[in-house]
């Protein structure tokens, strides 16, 4: 059973992970692209510059609008350069979410039967399923929660399936809070897994 906890663990925890940084990208991204206009402003008012150089100025500051130029070049290769680091990080954490998604195909409904099974779970499994409901987004966090969402028929193809464009910094930030709350309960090792994971 817990072999099946841990195998439910992975997939949530790499769903999380994935939705996490794909979050912080989206983020990275966002000021990038506000960077980049920036930048691109900044570099058509050099070349402006430049050109309006060469037309009316001496030979020492032609030289000087080469360099000016040379600058722009520069700047143009390394937001070019960021741009693709960001993109392939991105291209990335999606590879992950889907290898995530993809690793709750071993889950069998007779083991959601058995998990949903227990009283009180032991405090892994515990945590685990906890960590799903803030990933759904669920309203409360209790174990008669987990069961309920559980006895959905869709609950696998729920985890599989949710936008990960959904997930919020709200949810990253309650999902560590609860991590570290409950890092007594679950033993150092354990918590030391899923935090880093996360």
């Amino acid at each position: 059973m817990r072999r099946k906890a841990e195998r439910l663990n992975v997939g949530i925890i790499r769903i999380d992970e994935a939705s996490i940084l794909i979050q912080e990208i989206d983020k990275k991204l966002e000021i990038q692209r506000k960077e980049l206009a920036i930048k691109t402003k900044k570099c058509d008012d050099l070349l402006t510059e430049i050109t309006n150089l060469t037309a009316k100025q001496t030979e020492r500051k032609s030289q000087v609008s080469i360099r000016k130029k040379e600058l722009v070049d520069e700047q143009l290769i390394t937001i070019e350069k960021e741009k693709h680091d960001t993109e392939s990080q991105l291209e990335e954490a999606m590879s992950a979410l889907i290898e995530a998604q993809q690793s709750l195909d071993t889950l069998k409904a007779a083991d959601i039967t058995e998990m949903r099974s227990f009283d009180n779970p032991f405090d892994t499994l515990g945590l685990i399923d906890y960590c799903m409901l803030i990933y759904l987004d669920h309203p409360s966090i209790s174990w008669k929660d987990v069961r309920a969402v559980m006895a959905d028929m869709k609950f696998i193809t729920n985890l599989k399936t949710r936008d990960p464009d959904l997930f919020t910094s709200k949810q990253a930030v309650q999902l560590k809070i609860y991590l570290k709350k409950n890092r007594r309960k679950t033993g150092s090792k354990s918590y030391a897994f899923t935090i880093r994971k996360i």
